[in-house]
């Protein structure tokens, strides 16, 4: 008899844990610098960008993430991306006139899904600790243009690249807070691809109000390595992007 009221009640608390469901949105900034080196057929070139770089010659960004969570089954997905643009006069004169622009565009698209493993309540707070798999996708285009004038003749030229891959990655999160109030967020994941690796270390701290509404800031620091072909055709990345983030999100 004891042994089927500890199957009911064991029955009985999964069964109200897959019924447990919520869909949250929500949009972030996220203020990185960035460092590393990059080949681009034969030149190679140290990067060394602030966030005031970025701000200065943004075209468009967007950030933004959603989760749909079903009992201990989470599912997840986080995109960014960013449109930059800079113009550079190397050297200026009525005899020699040289103007180089170019332009960035960069995707990171990422799917998860999660599993908790470990819900733990400590009072009115609640800690859980999820594991993940997934796919993050990287796309980065670099365009590069040069015109030149001497002595009033004019010539231009112009080179771009683009490149794309994907790395599987696996990580955990670990989250604790209360249903209404402040809360705490770990991140941490480590991804491969056949010409590429990466990883990611996220901490945040969140503000949930009554309405749902959530406010979120924190630190995010995500870097990757790729490389593929040789030659003239050699495109190489080495990058750190590591910065503050902020956001608000809405919970139904």
């Amino acid at each position: 008899m004891k042994k089927l009221f500890y199957l009911i009640v064991i029955f009985s608390l999964n069964n109200s844990y897959a019924q447990f469901s919520w869909t949250e949105v929500g949009g972030y900034l996220f203020a990185a610098d960035i460092e590393g080196e990059t080949q681009f057929r034969n030149i190679e070139t140290d990067l060394d960008v602030s966030f005031s770089d970025i701000l200065e010659n943004l075209d468009l960004g967007a950030m933004a993430y959603i989760e749909h969570r079903n009992g201990r089954w989470s599912f997840l997905g986080d995109v960014v991306y960013v449109d930059l643009s800079a113009d550079s006069v190397l050297a200026s004169g009525p005899i020699l006139s040289v103007e180089l622009d170019a332009e960035v565009k960069q995707i990171l698209a990422e799917v998860f899904v999660a599993y908790r493993v470990i819900e733990q309540d400590y009072q009115n707070a609640k800690l859980g600790i999820d594991f993940l798999g997934g796919v993050r996708y990287n796309s980065v285009e670099i365009d590069i243009g040069a015109e030149a004038s001497l002595l009033g003749l004019m010539t231009s030229g112009s080179r771009s690249r683009k490149k794309d891959w994907v790395d599987g990655v696996v990580g955990a999160r670990a989250q604790y807070g209360y249903n209404n109030g402040w809360g705490l967020t770990g991140w941490a994941d480590v991804g491969a691809g056949s010409d590429s690796d990466s990883y990611q270390l996220v901490g945040l701290v969140n503000y949930k109000f009554e309405n749902n509404v959530k406010l979120f800031g924190g630190y995010r620091h995500y870097h990757f390595e790729y490389k593929d072909g040789s030659g003239t055709s050699r495109f190489e990345i080495d990058a750190d992007f590591s910065g503050p983030m902020l956001g608000v999100s809405y919970r139904f």
